[in-house]
């Protein structure tokens, strides 16, 4: 809506993009965040030469192989701060909001430990943008 509003916008191409993070960081990130509810988060790396591998008999690793080992691409946003003064969220603190609201709404997958079940029932109705346990 902004682009459509905003003085010198008219024209422009929006990336609208926080940052990027590697999967082993997401679940750095998430492992750290959980641990204390007993949730455990996988932190191996698959080697490359055993993407190599795969690659040759499955078409879904032979797109990925050549990524691997690859960082996050950045993209760069300053137009959108800039014209349209959009903050973007920590795609960090984004990620942990996120997994709590899949607890939060019940996703399938997402299964409740009753320590976390116990936390969830002390800290009351979801609220988006304060998840975290240290805001509680």
């Amino acid at each position: 809506v902004r682009a459509a509003t905003a003085k010198g916008a008219a024209g422009k191409r929006f990336c609208l993009h926080a940052g990027c993070l590697h999967q082993m960081e997401w679940s750095r990130l998430l492992g750290a965040e959980f641990k204390q509810w007993g949730y455990k988060s996988i932190s191996l790396q698959a080697p490359k030469w055993l993407f190599w591998l795969a690659s040759k008999v499955n078409a879904d690793f032979a797109v990925l192989y050549p990524d691997v080992g690859v960082g996050p691409k950045e993209l760069i946003c300053t137009q959108a701060k800039e014209v349209l003064g959009i903050e973007f969220r920590n795609p960090s603190e984004s990620v942990v909001e996120h997994a709590h609201g899949c607890f939060a709404a019940g996703i399938s997958g997402f299964k409740l430990k009753p320590r976390y079940r116990a936390y969830m029932d002390a800290r009351g109705p979801f609220d988006a943008g304060s998840t975290r346990a240290a805001d509680s």
